[in-house]
């Protein structure tokens, strides 16, 4: 799935989101707590829909700058201005990367509760055994893999961290835009599912 796909996707998601909560706001069955559920829940969409373009974005200037930081030391001049860039772009990766999995896994949490369940198998692990409890100590964000996305604590150590199995046999991120990919693609399978009367 490219930029534009994913963008599309997700999109689509959030307006089926947006007509099947519209759907219940002028019944007599209105129930605003879910209401306020599938609220946050199409709130939260649209978040994802900007970080993401964000990391298509940053992802793709990343990808770029190793060539130009090239281009500058065959020239001869040693240390170059993009050497910094790049720090600060792979920063502002790891930041947006974050917070994608925060949101979508959030996504993923309120429309459990609504009864709306649905499969997102590398958003639930990233966040859960990378980011939130973390089995791997690396900082690591990788990238330019074959357009897969931003990959967290991709640098490993054997060892690893006390008490618990090496770090080479954790779970390894498949990237963000495969795992979002995965997660868009259940989602709406679910959506397309819903009707008033389901529910």
């Amino acid at each position: 799935m490219n930029r534009v796909e994913a963008l599309k996707a997700l999109d689509q998601s959030l307006l089926k989101l947006k007509d099947y909560r519209q759907s219940f706001v002028d019944t007599p069955d209105f129930d605003a707590h879910r209401n306020a559920l599938l609220t946050e829940s199409v709130s939260k969409l649209g978040k994802l829909s900007i970080i993401l373009k964000q990391c298509y974005e940053i992802d793709e200037v990343v990808n770029q700058l190793p060539n130009l930081i090239i281009q500058e030391l065959l020239s001869g001049k040693g240390s170059t201005k993009y050497d910094q860039v790049l720090v600060d772009k792979l920063l502002e990766l790891d930041v947006y990367s974050e917070a994608f999995y925060y949101t979508a896994f959030r996504v993923y949490k309120i429309n459990e509760e609504l009864g709306i369940k649905f499969k997102c198998v590398g958003v639930r692990d990233v966040r859960n055994r990378l980011i939130e409890h973390p089995e791997v100590l690396s900082q690591s964000i990788g990238t330019g893999n074959g357009g897969d996305g931003p990959t967290l604590k991709n640098a490993r150590q054997q060892g690893g961290m006390p008490k618990k199995k090496d770090e080479m046999d954790v779970f390894q991120d498949k990237g963000l835009f495969v795992n979002f990919k995965d997660f868009i693609e259940s989602f709406d399978r679910k959506l397309l599912g819903l009707s008033t009367a389901v529910l």
